[in-house]
């Protein structure tokens, strides 16, 4: 049985007075994958992301998320979503506990043992009555991603999920996202430039070059043909001209 398409794009297209952007951008996303976006800086990925959790608004084209669009059933798009865009963004005078008890009753959830249990699945239970202002980077990256799972979203978009982090917080994320994806049918798209990690993590990946989605394709069927990822996207660099 097909699964359903988490996200559904067409023809997109976005902008900036410097002609940088997305164009006529394709992708359909199936509930359960994890798609990983590669390329350089300023190819489109963030404007791309921003784009489908109604950010920004786009020049042409559409999302759906699950069926609904987001330029015209917004609140029925958005709900199912937890996303992390360029940084995670937490209040410094709150605690962590309270970061997340804030970000649940935008939810209408008040689940004290929820909000442990996100704590502890991204690692920093411990610090759970510490203010967000004395985290560090990697400590506030991992509450933003304790904030985006907290309500059980269908669909996690995330931009640069593992900045900050140390190697061992990025193990924990990669071990998060396939348990996620496995065993509550998640959805991912994830942005990044640690291709070694998107290898690791995705199990489809799309490369946008110029804002232009040039390339879609299984993460094993990638590797049948080239040793890594890091091989096949510098030879689709090499086939869509040098950056």
């Amino acid at each position: 049985m097909e699964r359903e398409i988490a996200i559904g794009i067409t023809g997109l297209t976005k902008l900036y007075p410097n002609q940088r952007g997305i164009r006529g951008i394709d992708l359909d996303v199936r509930q359960g994958d994890v798609f990983g976006l590669l390329g350089p800086n300023g190819a489109g990925k963030t404007t791309l992301m921003k784009v489908i959790v109604g950010m920004m608004a786009p020049d042409s084209g559409d999302v759906r998320i699950f069926g609904h669009s987001v330029l015209t059933d917004f609140e029925k798009a958005l709900f199912p979503v937890g996303c992390i865009i360029e940084t995670a963004v937490s209040y410094g005078y709150l605690s962590a506990a309270d970061n997340l008890r804030l970000a649940g009753r935008f939810y209408g959830m008040s689940d004290e043992k929820r909000i442990d249990e996100v704590l502890e699945t991204c690692g920093i239970l411990k610090y759970k009555n510490e203010k967000a202002s004395a985290f560090s980077l990697g400590m506030k990256q991992r509450l933003g991603l304790a904030t985006a799972i907290l309500p059980r979203p269908r669909l996690l978009v995330l931009d640069e999920p593992l900045n900050g982090l140390d190697v061992e917080g990025m193990v924990e994320v990669r071990t998060l996202v396939k348990r996620l994806a496995a065993e509550e049918g998640t959805t991912f798209l994830i942005s990044s430039h640690l291709v070694h990690d998107v290898e690791r993590t995705c199990d489809r990946i799309g490369v946008i070059l110029d804002g232009r989605l040039v390339r879609v394709d299984a993460t094993e069927d990638i590797l049948r043909d080239h040793a890594t990822l890091e091989s096949f996207f510098l030879s689709e660099v090499d086939r869509h001209g040098k950056l």
